[in-house]
């Protein structure tokens, strides 16, 4: 039989237990990869009304119940039926990134100074992390299952770049700022937390700014590329 590819396309994405809402895997491109740091990729492939998986020198079957764009149930070797939705929230994609958690800034000055010789010209980049007042709660829940809502307090960043003594860019940075690379419930429990200079190369002083939530190893990185110029442009850090 031929492989079912209009099949394998629908089912990319990343699938949740419909019983207890736990995310399940990710299935993208031939692979399946789990939310663990210990569990390896496994490719998978549909012939008819059968999920194959193949990994470790054997390969299981799993017979599809059902499956649409945004469900799919099938038997597992226990003979019991999985019942899994497809994922809508974009926040869901940090299960699946290997990252070094990044520390919280709380309450505390940071500044830092970089001098760089480029083309004759000496030029001097500062950033000052500085605290606010303005509140960020996050959501837990204790051992009793009670919620319990921590506070936080968020920061804004001051970068500049001067040639030869001359201004060539300032600006106060909020995590308000980067709403066009992180989904809005993420940004709304984030702190930024830094945004140190990382790299320097032709395109100019790459400043990582850093939105963690508290407690947590996740965080998104975005690349904030001031060009020698001036000119200040950002992307999302893979």
């Amino acid at each position: 039989m031929e492989e079912d590819v209009e099949a394998k396309a629908s089912m990319q994405g990343i699938w949740i237990n419909y019983d207890d809402q736990n995310i399940a895997f990710r299935m993208k491109g031939d692979s399946i990869y789990y939310p663990d740091t210990i569990s390896q990729p496994i490719r998978f492939a549909v012939y008819g009304d059968t999920l194959l998986l193949k990994g470790g020198g054997s390969i299981m079957k799993y017979v599809i119940l059902n499956q649409t764009a945004s469900l799919l149930e099938y038997k597992s070797q226990a003979d019991d039926v999985v019942k899994l939705i497809k994922s809508e929230d974009d926040n869901d994609t940090l299960h699946f990134c290997k990252r070094t958690p990044v520390v919280l800034n709380q309450r505390r000055i940071v500044k830092s100074d970089s001098i760089i010789l480029r083309d004759s010209k000496r030029y001097h980049s500062y950033v000052q992390v500085n605290p606010t007042t303005f509140k960020v709660y996050k959501t837990s829940y204790n051992d009793e299952g009670l919620e319990v809502e921590n506070l936080y307090y968020d920061n804004t960043v001051h970068v500049s770049l001067f040639c030869n003594g001359i201004k060539k860019y300032s600006r106060d940075f909020s995590k308000c700022d980067f709403e066009e690379f992180v989904p809005k419930d993420f940004l709304r429990q984030s702190i930024l937390s830094n945004m140190p200079l990382r790299l320097i190369d032709d395109e100019g002083l790459h400043f990582h700014a850093e939105l963690v939530i508290p407690d947590t190893s996740i965080s998104y990185i975005v690349d904030v590329i001031l060009s020698l110029e001036g000119k200040m442009r950002m992307r999302i850090q893979k």
